[in-house]
């Protein structure tokens, strides 16, 4: 049987406090992954961020900065082979809980981990623990980002 293939975009927060990174996971499954989701067709990507962090921690946030792209190819579910191009974005989050962050979905978790700290753990894609690094060491990732859509 050949495989499907999904094509999918997705918006990804990253959110710094202190050296840690909020991380998120699906209960049940091995990896972590930053927050965020796919982006509805006709969204944008800032909008899908923010939609994404209502949902999945039930609190507002803001955008602070577009860091970057990482295409990623990868089989799940059902032998489907996905493709997806995520667009990761620093934001700063309002009221969130500095110790035991709290999930609005029932199926979700959320930690908060030392940047430094990453080796052990399975992040999803693999990139993102690179796109950690470069910022913990110059703080500064020249990217360019501009929409036409509504922020």
């Amino acid at each position: 049987a050949t495989k499907e293939m999904v094509k999918q975009f997705v918006a990804r927060a990253l959110c710094i406090n202190n050296g840690r990174v909020l991380l998120a996971n699906k209960k049940g499954e091995p990896h972590w992954f930053l927050p965020g989701g796919r982006v509805e067709i006709g969204e944008g990507y800032t909008a899908a961020v923010k939609r994404e962090i209502k949902e999945e921690l039930g609190l507002d946030c803001i955008i602070k900065k577009f860091l970057g792209t990482i295409e990623h190819s990868f089989e799940y579910y059902e032998h489907k082979q996905y493709y997806e191009i995520g667009n990761f974005f620093e934001i700063e989050i309002n009221n969130i809980d500095l110790h035991k962050p709290k999930s609005a979905e029932e199926e979700m978790q959320f930690q908060w981990r030392a940047m430094d700290q990453l080796g052990d753990l399975d992040i999803r894609p693999k990139p993102v623990i690179k796109l950690l690094q470069q910022l913990k060491n110059s703080e500064k990732i020249n990217a360019f980002w501009a929409s036409t859509l509504k922020e």
